[in-house]
């Protein structure tokens, strides 16, 4: 893209990159030189969104949802996207114009869209784009009042690694990613199981995602999770939905997760126990920590001995999904590239 921009006369010092965060903690230069590499650290400014920041007020969406969209963002010509059509609980996939709607949005936006869930009751599951999703048209609407120019989303699998690509109009992009999205993240799973063994790896910070999947595995009459969530960053900040203090919750939170009634405990494997971002796997009663896999198996060994125990083991619980008809997906293809 920047070879392209040298050949169109596009001179450095009219680009500019924008962390899309939306009401997620900024990211720091070593972040930013991991994401894009040296050379655009080296030539180009690196910003990150302040969801609290200067914006313009572009109207209200059919739902109300105000179109406050970061001035910077707005003051382009031309505005490219990049990032990942990948499996997403609340719009069923993530890409497209979720990288303005919350990417760039001012926080007043981001609540009322995000408290939809919340008010409206509204819930969905990883991969669902089944029916009426009012939470995707609120942010299709939102995306296009934006103005988002160019889209380029890939669809990733589970070793992190680009499998298809594509570039163009915004509003193209959800047909053709649902024509190869699906099957491409659908895993074939035979039956349910008494253990849950649930990895993290593209969302490691974002872990919570795998808890909720592996709740779904499990045998209606309970059982339990072992999540590996091996990172030193934590889990993500987020000024909605976060946890800020014994007392000081986001706007949109107020109470750690409720896991699922069937889920007797929640293993969290981790060298790098982080307590502050404990409440988005659950209670802490129903929480226990471990640095190594291999004393979560002495303690399931010695729990479910005698027994003939279903195991499921989950390679990227982040991204995955466990369509209930899996004939419609026969061949996932995560690991093709």
């Amino acid at each position: 893209m920047l070879r392209l921009f040298e050949k169109c006369g596009i001179g450095d010092e009219q680009v500019r990159f924008l962390c899309a965060l939306g009401a997620h903690a900024p990211l720091d230069n070593a972040a930013f030189r991991k994401k894009l590499g040296e050379e655009a650290l080296e030539r180009f400014p690196v910003y990150n969104h302040n969801c609290y920041g200067p914006s313009e007020n572009l109207g209200k969406t059919a739902l109300g949802t105000p179109v406050l969209v970061n001035r910077e963002y707005r003051s382009c010509d031309l505005t490219i996207g990049i990032g990942a059509f990948v499996p997403h609980a609340f719009c069923g996939y993530s890409g497209g114009y979720k990288i303005v709607m919350p990417g760039v949005a001012h926080i007043d936006s981001i609540a009322r869209h995000h408290g939809m869930l919340k008010w409206e009751g509204m819930k969905f599951d990883l991969g669902n784009v089944t029916g009426d999703n009012a939470f995707l048209d609120d942010m299709k609407e939102f995306g296009r009042k934006a103005g988002l120019n160019i889209k380029i989303d890939l669809l990733i699998n589970s070793d992190a690694e680009g499998t298809d690509i594509f570039a163009g109009d915004p509003e193209s992009l959800y047909d053709y990613m649902l024509e190869k999205a699906p099957a491409h993240y659908a895993c074939p799973v035979a039956g349910k199981a008494d253990i849950v063994f649930a990895n993290v790896y593209a969302k490691g910070n974002e872990a919570a995602i795998a808890v909720a999947q592996a709740e779904g595995l499990l045998k209606d009459e309970g059982g339990d999770i072992v999540c590996l969530c091996d990172t030193d960053m934590g889990q993500v900040v987020h000024y909605l939905f976060g946890r800020f203090g014994n007392r000081s919750w986001g706007p949109l939170a107020g109470a750690p997760r409720r896991k699922d009634p069937k889920v007797r405990r929640i293993f969290l494997c981790s060298r790098y126990k982080d307590l502050a971002g404990s409440y988005c796997f659950g209670r802490e009663e129903d929480l226990f920590w471990f640095r190594d896999v291999s004393e979560i198996v002495k303690v399931l060994d010695d729990d479910y001995r005698g027994r003939t125990v279903d195991v499921h083991v989950i390679p990227d619980a982040t991204i995955q999904t466990f369509p209930d008809r899996q004939s419609e997906y026969p061949e996932g293809r995560l690991r093709k590239s």
